[in-house]
C-alpha cells in the first residue's frame, strides 16, 4: 500500500517554514512525491489573519481553513483510490485556483506539507484524525526561530504580517507536546534562526521516510486497546492472587499462635 505523510509545519510568521518546504520540494527524497500547500497562497487577501487572541476565528478565515482541509482529504483519497487521480487536481482548483498539482498516476509515495502557522494544536489534531482514518501517518516539523528575527524578516516581506499579530501568536502558540500528546511522537524541529545545513536536511528527510512508514490507524488502536485491558485484567488477577496468599498466611499465623483445635471436617478457604 503507498505510503501516505502528512506533515503540519509549526511555527510564527516568517520563522522560515515556507523556505523549509521550497528546499525540501527541490530535494529528490527517493520514491516520493512531495507536494507543498501553502497556505497564504490559498487563501485570499480579503480573509484577514485572525489576531490569535481566543479558541474562535473569523468565520471566512475558517471557511477557507476547511476547503483546504477538504481539498486534502481529496487528494488523500486519490491515493487510496487511483481511479479518481486523474481528476483530483481539477477537482480542487475549482474550489482554489492555486493548489498545486497533484502527482497523478505515480506509483511513489506522497509527503504532504502543510505549510501554515497551525499554532494550536486542535489546528494539527484535525490533520492527525485525516490521516488515521486513511490509515496515513502524521508528523510535526517545527520552525524554531526567535521573535526578533521573525519580526525582521517580516518587515522585508511583500505582504508582512501586522506586528501584534505575531506577538500575540507568540505568547499563545502551542507547541507540539510528543511526551503529553501520543499522536504528536513524531515531532521534528529545526533552528530557522540560522540557515539550515546539510547535515540538518539529511536527517529531516530521514525523519520524514521514517515517519510515513508509521501510520496511525484505528485498527492498531483498537488492538492497543485491547492490550492494554489484557494487561489491566492480569494485573488485577494477579493482586487478588497476591491478597489471597497474603489471608492465608494471617490466618494460619493466627491459628498457631492460639493453638486453636480445628475438626478435621472444616476446610478453611
Amino acid at each position: 500500500m503507498k505510503e501516505i505523510l502528512l506533515v503540519t509545519l509549526v511555527g510564527l510568521p516568517a520563522s522560515g517554514k515556507s523556505s523549509l518546504c521550497r528546499t525540501l520540494t527541490k530535494c529528490s527524497i527517493s520514491d516520493y512525491d512531495v507536494v507543498w500547500i501553502h497556505f497564504d497562497d490559498l487563501i485570499p487577501l480579503s480573509a484577514s489573519h485572525p489576531i490569535p487572541e481566543s479558541d474562535s476565528e473569523p468565520s471566512d478565515w475558517k471557511h477557507w481553513r476547511q476547503v483546504i482541509h477538504d481539498c486534502v482529504e481529496r487528494c488523500v483519497q486519490a491515493c487510496r483510490n487511483p481511479t479518481t487521480q486523474s481528476s483530483v487536481t481539477q477537482e480542487c482548483r475549482s474550489l482554489l485556483p492555486s493548489f498545486p498539482s497533484f502527482p497523478g498516476d505515480s506509483p511513489s509515495n506522497v509527503i504532504f506539507l502543510l505549510d501554515d502557522n497551525f499554532y494550536y494544536s486542535s489546528m494539527r489534531h484535525a490533520y492527525y484524525l485525516l490521516a488515521k482514518r486513511y490509515e496515513a501517518a502524521y508528523a510535526s516539523v517545527v520552525c524554531c526561530a526567535a521573535l526578533e528575527h521573525c519580526m525582521e524578516r517580516n518587515r522585508t516581506r511583500d505582504t508582512a504580517v501586522p506586528p501584534n499579530v505575531i506577538s500575540k501568536m507568540h505568547q499563545r502558540i502551542e507547541w507540539p507536546d510528543p511526551e503529553g500528546h501520543r499522536w504528536e511522537q513524531h515531532t521534528f524541529v529545526v533552528n530557522t534562526s540560522k540557515d539550515t545545513g546539510s547535515e540538518t536536511l539529511d536527517s529531516l528527510q530521514e525523519f520524514l521516510m521514517s515517519s510515513s512508514k508509521k501510520p496511525f490507524s484505528y485498527a492498531t488502536e483498537i488492538e492497543q486497546a485491547q492490550r492494554r485491558e489484557q494487561d489491566r485484567k492480569a494485573n488485577f488477577e494477579s493482586v487478588l492472587h497476591q491478597i489471597d496468599i497474603s489471608l492465608r498466611s494471617k490466618v494460619q499465623f493466627v491459628m498457631r499462635s492460639h493453638s486453636w483445635s480445628i475438626p478435621v471436617s472444616i476446610n478453611i478457604f
